[in-house]
């Protein structure tokens, strides 16, 4: 007898950098970091947001965000 196909969850991280000046930064990842989860349904949680480093050629500075995004895949 099988069982039924079922789905578990997967989880894949992204590394993403925000790089320009140091205000937009700042507003983009706590944009991020308060709203994807809601606006993915949950399937996207913000990680670890790093400290602000300056730009080596370019005015402001760059963060580092980690991304899980959780999808679902099918068990054998």
């Amino acid at each position: 007898m099988t069982s039924p196909s079922r789905h578990e969850p997967f989880v894949r991280p992204v590394n993403v950098r925000l790089s320009g000046d140091d205000a937009t930064v700042r507003f983009i990842t706590q944009l991020l970091t308060d709203n994807l989860p809601a606006l993915s349904g949950g399937r996207i949680q913000a990680g670890h947001v790093s400290r602000p480093y300056p730009n080596r050629s370019d005015p402001g500075s760059r963060v580092y965000l980690d991304l899980y995004v959780r999808d679902e895949q099918e068990a054998t």
